[in-house]
C-alpha cells in the first residue's frame, strides 16, 4: 500500500509510452484494462486489494466480488448501478462501462424489438415480463475486445455520448 500520495517522490511517478494508446485500444488492451478494474473485485485478500479503510489499495467493500447490480437498471437502460446505494466497488472504470454498453446496445441490440416467439427462439435473447419486452442475456461478462477501430468508433459515437449522459 502507499502511505501517502503525493507528486514529490520518483517512485510514484507516471511513466509515459508513446505507443501504449495502440496498445490499449486492441482487444488485448481493453480485456488488459477490463482485468486490471476488476482485479479491485478480490476484496480483501491477502494482498489488501480493497477494504474500508487505507491499508488496502482499493477504498471499498472488502468482500469478494462486484456490488449486485440494480436489475431494473440494467435491463431497462443498460446502465450498472449497484443495487444497494451504499456498497462500494472502488474504482470507475470507463471500460466496464464500454462493456455494459456493448452488451445491451450493440451484441444485445438485435433482441430490443423482437416479437415474444421471435425472442423465443433467439439463444441470446429473453423476454421479461417485468419490462414488457425482449432484451439480451448478455452481460459485460460476455465481452471480449472489438477491433480498434470499431472500439474507437463507438467511443466517439453520438450514440455512446447519449448513452453516457443518461448515467449522470
Amino acid at each position: 500500500p502507499v502511505a501517502q500520495w503525493s507528486s514529490t517522490s520518483a517512485a510514484e511517478a507516471v511513466k509515459y509510452s508513446a505507443d501504449e494508446a495502440a496498445k490499449i485500444v486492441a482487444p488485448e488492451g481493453q480485456m488488459a484494462m477490463l482485468s486490471l478494474c476488476r482485479a479491485a473485485d478480490l476484496g480483501l485478500d491477502d494482498l489488501a486489494t480493497r477494504c474500508e479503510d487505507r491499508k488496502c489499495l482499493v477504498l471499498g467493500k472488502s468482500s469478494r466480488g462486484r456490488c449486485a447490480a440494480s436489475s431494473s437498471m440494467l435491463n431497462m437502460q443498460g446502465v450498472y448501478m449497484p443495487d444497494d446505494l451504499r456498497c462500494e466497488n472502488g474504482r470507475y472504470c470507463f471500460m466496464e462501462d464500454f462493456a455494459v454498453y456493448w452488451a445491451h446496445y450493440i451484441a444485445g441490440a438485435d433482441c430490443r424489438n423482437l416479437t415474444v416467439p421471435a425472442c423465443a427462439a433467439e439463444q441470446e435473447c429473453t423476454f421479461d415480463v417485468e419490462l414488457g419486452r425482449c432484451r439480451t442475456t448478455l452481460t459485460e461478462y460476455d465481452y471480449d475486445g472489438l477491433p480498434a477501430s470499431e472500439f474507437i468508433s463507438i467511443l466517439g459515437s453520438e450514440q455512446y455520448a447519449a448513452y453516457q449522459a443518461t448515467r449522470k
